[in-house]
């Protein structure tokens, strides 16, 4: 499950994609703009074949398929955000388009990719050589060469690695994040690396952007361990990394408390402040996701936990916070599993006012802010305690 914005996508068991919520610039990818309160069978409309993995932007989708191709629909942004050499005037598109098969034989033809990440101005990827992948833009150079727009996917470990007056070698990747407005990258070696805005020290260096990549947890965030596992970067400059015990590290804006309710609000944090130590989480986490102004994690017994802003009820506690400019949010992590009887739950996602998680059975659970249906319960009432999405993904 994944939502960013205010829109939804699903991967069934066999592989096919769902989507539903807002659909503006034609980001549910059904050919219409049509919001959807209920999920849509996108794969079934198109015949696509079946999908690995599927991101929600805040106004596009991205997916990559069994067979490494990646796709691309929605908004394209100031230019370039579909990576199908699209420019800045062709601003939407309503289907999703194979832009692995679009590319192939032109100069700009891309391999197979194993990973996907995206945000709301630019997208990367890896492929099977560890290699980073990017396009899109924006001001911050986030893109990773040198430039504000890449209507193109650019190999960035490749343009480093060959740069004619900056040389830098960056080993293989293992994982890849897009920030709205930076890049957070994982080597092969538990090594974090970044390139983009500096602005909330996202990438360790001050407020100054980075054009180039940065070893941001060897040179800049150097009390971090020495191997990270996982890293996730967020909408609104927050993020987060985790290691081999299950510990959170966060870094970033701390808007509403999004990464630890014990910091002051809209002051950011860094170096990283160890989140695990100052919330009361009972168990090592598994996974974490840095949403738009909260924070949805899940740790190693299924468990979910959240905390951060809670305008829309996306803590899932019962209550909804009023919205006070300057609002704390929900300081202490809560314990969302455990409140509503949850069953085990294995994968989680945050949206931009709500969020998702998966369970063993393979049910979605959705809460938080509902006004375009992002919830995919059918209605576009948000709800401040789980709601199951029954129909029709659940077994």
């Amino acid at each position: 499950v994944s939502s960013q914005g205010d829109h939804t996508l699903a991967i069934d068991n066999e592989g096919v994609l769902w989507a539903w919520g807002f659909n503006l610039c034609g980001e549910l990818g059904d050919g219409t703009t049509s919001n959807s309160t209920s999920p849509i069978n996108i794969s079934e409309i198109y015949d696509m074949p079946a999908m690995k993995s599927a991101v929600a932007c805040e106004w596009h989708s991205v997916a990559l398929d069994v067979n490494g191709n990646v796709w691309t629909w929605g908004s394209n942004g100031i230019g370039g955000l579909l990576g199908d050499g699209s420019g800045m005037f062709d601003f939407y598109r309503y289907q999703p388009r194979n832009i692995t098969a679009h590319l192939k034989g032109t100069a700009n033809e891309i391999p197979s990719m194993t990973q996907i990440s995206s945000n709301g101005k630019h997208t990367l990827a890896l492929d099977e050589d560890g290699n980073v992948w990017a396009w899109g833009g924006g001001i911050e150079y986030q893109v990773g060469n040198e430039v504000e727009v890449s209507r193109y996917p650019v190999n960035i470990t490749k343009y480093w690695k060959e740069h004619p007056t900056k040389t830098i070698s960056m080993p293989a990747m293992q994982k890849v994040a897009a920030g709205s407005d930076y890049t957070l990258v994982l080597d092969v070696y538990g090594k974090i690396w970044g390139w983009g805005s500096g602005y909330t020290g996202m990438t360790g260096c001050g407020p100054a952007m980075s054009k180039s990549p940065l070893k941001v947890s060897e040179d800049y965030y150097t009390d971090l361990p020495d191997v990270i596992t996982d890293i996730n970067a967020g909408y609104a400059n927050h993020a987060f990394a985790l290691d081999s015990q299950g510990t959170v590290y966060g870094w970033g804006w701390n808007s509403y408390n999004g990464i630890c309710g014990s910091h002051p609000i809209g002051i950011p944090i860094s170096p990283p402040v160890n989140v695990t130590d100052e919330q009361p989480l009972s168990s090592p986490i598994k996974a974490i996701h840095a949403a738009n102004l909260h924070t949805i994690a899940l740790d190693k017994n299924g468990v979910v936990w959240t905390w951060g802003d809670n305008t829309d009820g996306q803590i899932g506690n019962g209550v909804v916070s009023p919205t006070i400019p300057g609002a704390q949010g929900e300081q202490t992590a809560f314990n969302v599993s455990s409140q509503h009887d949850l069953p085990v739950i294995t994968a989680i996602s945050g949206g931009f006012s709500s969020c998702f998680a998966l369970d063993e059975n393979g049910i979605i659970w959705a809460w938080g802010g509902n006004s375009y249906g992002q919830l995919g319960n059918g209605t576009k009432t948000r709800s401040p305690i789980p709601v199951m999405i029954k129909h029709p993904l659940a077994p």
